[in-house]
């Protein structure tokens, strides 16, 4: 298998805009370069400054461009999980005799899937296949060329975006210098990317603690089964150090990176915090109980959201983590999986120097825009071709 050529990708995340510019070899991902920039972010589907937004993407798409000595023309854009929901949908059709389910018959009842999910609010920006049923029987993981059948019933899932994201997005490349976009999950993309195939037929939780925002999505086949957001992440941990400690944030921050929810202090610990006052002691009981409970609130909506998903989601399915939102903080994760009751892991890119959680949303979706460059389809939501059809259970 060839390497993919160079395409540019842009995350757009809740602490920071990142660009970037490389290719992949299968699933293996190699960044070329890459530009990064800090914003004040967005919450609840909102930018808290839009006005700024065309300042920061014009400065990353300048930085990758001087470090690569190429303009940027080209240009896949992640959609972050608070702009985007998920559909499913039946899709069926009957054939006149007898025949063997093509790649061209699942391609034809995506495309019918996602001609149905646009609308005046959403734009379908990823459409893939969950499962089919067909009137022989019921199966998972058998091969198409092993089956005859009259009819084939599809479970398609769509990831819609806002149409307000797309119009925002698409007046600051209007004056950028920017000739083609295409828009992509990055939920979506996380899924296909930090899973494999066997963990998504069973069904499997993978949630992304962001720095403002958290998704919770449940994977399965080869898409999306339910996805919700909600808007709480690791800076107001942060957030709850300056009311208690009357700290700036940044020196809050530091305090962050430096908490272990491992340690079982004896009530005398502390940390210590270089601040604008000097080095200050917090006491490591009073700064874990703090970080407990507001973990604890990012765990109720977390059991909210898999609640959310009703009976597609089982008690012991096992729940990925990954973000860059409490990552730093040991034991967050751990915490968290604890308290859902549920098996876990930590899920990264596999890609020397970004193989951390808070790269995943931009690996995972440079990985998806490789994978759509490959298969010379730089259209609207058509990405569904890549992945084989398999059967649902």
């Amino acid at each position: 298998m060839l390497k993919t050529k160079n395409v540019a990708l842009l995350d757009i995340g809740s602490k920071t805009v990142d660009l970037f510019y490389g290719n992949a070899y299968g699933n293996n991902c190699n960044v070329v370069a890459m530009g990064s920039e800090s914003y004040s972010g967005f919450t609840n589907g909102e930018f808290f400054e839009p006005d700024k937004l065309k300042d920061v993407i014009d400065s990353v798409v300048r930085q990758v461009e001087n470090r690569t000595g190429k303009a940027v023309r080209r240009l896949y854009v992640a959609v972050p999980g608070e702009f985007t929901k998920v559909v499913i949908r039946r899709v069926s059709e009957n054939f006149q005799k007898p025949q063997q389910i093509k790649d061209s018959d699942i391609v034809r009842l995506l495309k019918r899937a996602e001609e149905l999910s646009d609308n005046s609010e959403y734009v379908n920006i990823n459409t893939a296949l969950i499962g089919y049923e067909t009137d022989s029987f019921r199966q998972l993981g058998t091969s198409s060329e092993e089956l005859l059948t009259r009819s084939i019933d599809a479970i398609v899932s769509s990831v819609l975006c806002e149409r307000n994201f797309i119009d925002v997005m698409n007046g600051i490349f209007e004056y950028s210098g920017i000739k083609e976009v295409k828009y992509i999950s990055s939920s979506f993309a996380e899924a296909q990317y930090l899973t494999d195939e066997k963990e998504r037929d069973k069904g499997v939780l993978l949630c992304d603690v962001g720095y403002l925002t958290t998704t919770v999505m449940l994977a399965k086949g080869d898409g999306l089964m339910d996805m919700r957001s909600f808007s709480l992440g690791g800076a107001h941990i942060a957030a709850d150090y300056t009311m208690a400690y009357d700290l700036d944030f940044q020196s809050a921050s530091r305090l962050f990176d430096k908490v272990n929810l491992k340690l079982a202090p004896k009530g005398f610990e502390d940390y210590r915090v270089e601040t604008k006052d000097g080095i200050l002691k917090f006491n490591m009981s009073e700064v874990n109980n703090i970080t407990f409970d507001r973990l604890d609130m990012i765990v109720d909506m977390i059991k909210r959201c898999i609640a959310s998903f009703k009976g597609n989601c089982r008690e012991f399915t096992p729940i990925f983590f990954t973000g860059g939102g409490v990552c730093g903080c040991k034991g967050a994760f751990e915490y968290i999986a604890f308290n859902l009751q549920r098996k876990y892991d930590v899920r990264v890119p596999n890609v020397v120097k970004y193989n951390v959680p808070w790269y995943s949303s931009s690996v995972s979706s440079l990985s998806l825009a490789c994978k759509i460059e490959e298969s010379n389809s730089f259209v609207r939501g058509f990405v569904n071709k890549l992945f084989g059809g398999r059967k649902n259970g």
